[in-house]
């Protein structure tokens, strides 16, 4: 029986959880650059949204070449990982705190671009909620787990 490293697996799993993070939020603020901004910044934000797709490759190769999955017992490890107890509590923790930053952020950003009257409110508002939650949800996962 092979022996499997459980300290890199779950290493690797808080690598692509904080890669997900950080995406999440480029992606968030960009998409709210061009909702809200005019001029050379939409520009500059859509020309880096253009490229997204190509750092996504070079993350998720980074990343794969971290996760090296192709055994049985690996994959075995890895599913205990994920079913681990701690990391479930942490995930229930992480969706409670997403939910309830999801509803102040809407609460707190639904008057706000009443008052300064944005061109495409909707918009702004389930990108901005959608991101915090995201944000939160992640962030949350990686504070309380071990």
């Amino acid at each position: 029986m092979e022996h499997v490293n459980e300290d890199r697996l779950l290493r690797a799993s808080r690598i692509s959880l904080w890669w997900a993070l950080v995406f999440v939020a480029v992606i968030g603020a960009a998409m709210s650059v061009v909702l809200l901004g005019g001029g050379r910044a939409v520009v500059a934000t859509r020309f880096g949204l253009g490229l997204l797709p190509v750092a996504i490759a070079i993350a998720c190769a980074a990343i794969g070449s971290t996760f090296r999955l192709r055994d049985k017992a690996s994959r075995d490890a890895m599913r205990v990982l994920m079913n681990d107890e701690l990391r479930q509590h942490a995930l229930a923790k992480g969706y409670r705190n997403a939910f309830a930053a999801t509803l102040c952020a809407g609460a707190a950003l639904t008057p706000a671009l009443a008052i300064f009257e944005v061109v495409q409110p909707a918009a702004i508002l389930f990108v901005a909620t959608a991101t915090t939650g995201i944000v939160a949800l992640l962030g949350s996962v990686l504070y309380y787990d071990r």
